[in-house]
């Protein structure tokens, strides 16, 4: 049983009033120009690079950390975030590290509640902190699978407040306009997306039962006051927070829970949501609505969040294969899979999501091989490719012209 003081930090709701719905909609960007400060970089997971960031093949490695991770997931790992000359990344032993951006250099750790639970485990398959931290206003925020939320100082790691939301914690906080949305599971299993105040941690929102659990990220639309998150039976969802009320919802594969299940982080673009599914497929989904526009099989199961851009789509799947579709929704084919550009293949699963950089032409995706590779957006061609010490499930991070990527052992690494 939780003590008096968890139990308190469990449901505290915000007073009435607390969100001005005009004001939210008006709230700049909360990621500071040339830094990457939470998962994908902005609340829409478009998977692009900062405006301005331009990479190559002639990459060479800086540095590389400690390998911090103590056993092994089949989940996607978190990702390395980046905020003024830090990189902050959550690991599978429950642990919460800040590292030097200049040489990788240990500066701090938070010991999450996770961490205990993972030394007690008598296999390997740790769990930990699976999400990527996100740096706001001089606050770290990062779940874990202990179920609870918690709020650092970004300067010495020390505790500003937590939050016990339920049973575990896999996705990524993201946060805009002062508030933290936060996909939380239950073991029934069952799950709920809670939105908070930053500041104070108080609840603001939360979406009713999902009737699965979500291990995927809530992605934010700021200019409607909309959320969309999936679940583990396949459904695929959009509420109204700023109303308090769910908008649609759509299911994936046969639906109720057969064959869809949603691991993946939907990619908002204009007025069309992009999903993957274990149904195979990337959906293409009207914001407004509802209602499917398109969906493009794969040959497996996909776990890996789309990446849009100029009305092309690019994810990967479970048969270690990048795709590269036709992602715009007007266009007619008599047959979806007819929207296909290229496709590269890599030599295993790929549950990493592709990151963009257009202003250099290339994107970057890692493989269950323990391979990084950046290819060309327009063709799939390979221009550059490391080996690391582990599968690499993490979404890779482009800030100007360095990459950040971390790999299943725990350790993240450097390119210039």
């Amino acid at each position: 049983m939780l003590p008096l003081l968890a139990l308190l930090a469990c449901a505290r709701t915000c007073p009435e009033g607390t969100l001005d719905a005009e004001a939210w909609l008006q709230a700049a960007s909360s990621t500071a120009a040339g830094e990457w400060a939470q998962y994908r970089l902005e609340p829409g997971h478009q998977g692009l690079a900062p405006e301005g960031s331009h990479v190559g093949a002639g990459l060479s490695l800086t540095w590389k950390s400690e390998a911090y991770a103590i056993g092994d997931y089949s989940a996607s790992k978190g990702s390395p975030s980046v905020a003024g000359d830090a990189v902050y990344v959550g690991i599978d032993d429950g642990y919460l590290r800040k590292l030097s951006l200049d040489d990788g250099r240990l500066l701090w750790s938070f010991e999450t509640r996770a961490a205990q639970e993972e030394r007690e485990r008598e296999d390997d398959e740790n769990r930990g902190i699976h999400g990527t931290p996100a740096i706001v206003d001089g606050r770290v925020f990062i779940g874990a699978y202990d179920g609870w939320l918690y709020a650092l100082d970004e300067e010495d790691g020390s505790l500003l407040w937590e939050r016990h939301l339920g049973g575990s914690i896999g996705a990524s906080p993201v946060v805009h306009g002062g508030l933290v949305f936060m996909a939380v599971e239950y073991g029934d299993p069952d799950g709920k997306v809670f939105v908070l105040d930053a500041e104070e941690g108080c609840t603001v929102y939360e979406t009713p039962w999902l009737g699965d659990h979500p291990h995927s990220s809530a992605t934010v639309d700021t200019t409607r006051g909309y959320l969309f998150i999936g679940a583990n039976n396949g459904r695929f969802a959009a509420f109204d927070f700023l109303e308090g009320e769910p908008v649609w919802e759509v299911w994936m594969g046969a639906g109720q829970g057969e064959d869809g299940e949603i691991k993946s982080t939907a990619a908002l673009d204009g007025d069309t949501v992009y999903i993957t599914s274990w149904d195979h497929e990337l959906h293409a989904v009207d914001v407004d609505s509802g209602q499917e526009r398109f969906a493009f099989a794969a040959t497996q199961d996909s776990m890996s969040s789309p990446s849009v851009h100029q009305g092309v789509a690019w994810f990967g799947s479970h048969d270690g294969v990048l795709y590269a579709i036709d992602a715009d929704p007007d266009a007619l084919y008599e047959d979806d899979q007819d929207r296909l550009l290229w496709s590269h293949g890599t030599g295993a699963k790929i549950l990493s999501s592709p990151t963009l950089v257009p202003d250099a032409g290339v994107l970057l995706v890692g493989s269950n091989d323990g391979t990084l590779s950046m290819l060309g957006m327009e063709d799939g061609a390979l221009w550059w490719e490391q080996e690391l010490d582990g599968r690499v499930s993490s979404v890779p991070v482009v800030v100007g012209g360095t990459v950040l990527a971390t790999d299943a052992s725990g350790a993240t690494w450097r390119w210039d």
